[in-house]
């Protein structure tokens, strides 16, 4: 971490990086319904070993477009289970 008034601080032994608190996923665009999806890593690495398929986390098979193209629009079911629930403040 860096600090404006005291420079860059250190690490102390018990100090750890935040850890998400859902699965770790990417967004895919699919060629077939033009939605983007969101795939976990696990499911990535399975699906580069099996055509370049990829089941996403609503249980949709995507079939990715370009990288180089625009993203489509966010499946709702895909964001509704990646993002985390709003806190409450007591």
């Amino acid at each position: 971490m860096f600090s404006f008034l005291a420079g860059p601080r250190r690490r102390r032994a018990g100090d750890r990086p935040p850890v998400p608190s859902g699965p770790l996923a990417i967004w895919m665009t699919c060629v077939e319904d033009g939605r983007e999806h969101g795939v976990t890593d696990e499911e990535v690495a399975r699906g580069s070993r099996h055509g370049g398929r990829y089941v996403a986390v609503c249980g949709h098979l995507v079939t990715p477009g370009s990288m180089t193209c625009a993203p489509g629009r966010r499946c709702r079911a895909c964001h509704a289970a990646l993002t985390p629930p709003a806190r409450t403040r007591w």
